[in-house]
């Protein structure tokens, strides 16, 4: 909707309405509930320590084109 003045008690009513039913975009099938408490996490944490990498590296040739 334009910002101007022909529009603007369109764009109020609507402001109203959006503030009126802040969550319109939820899905209504969609009833958020409370989540158990874990008494353990479910996620796993770790650490890499890369020592050495093999392969083939890519790069610009001298001309600055890609291969």
């Amino acid at each position: 909707m334009p910002n101007d003045e022909r529009h603007h008690d369109e764009r109020m009513r609507a402001w109203s309405l959006l503030e009126q039913h802040f969550d319109w975009w939820e899905p209504g099938a969609l009833k958020p509930t409370p989540q158990p408490i874990r008494t353990a996490s479910p996620h796993v944490f770790f650490a890499l320590d890369i020592e050495n990498v093999t392969g083939i590296e890519a790069g610009e040739e001298e001309d600055g084109s890609s291969p």
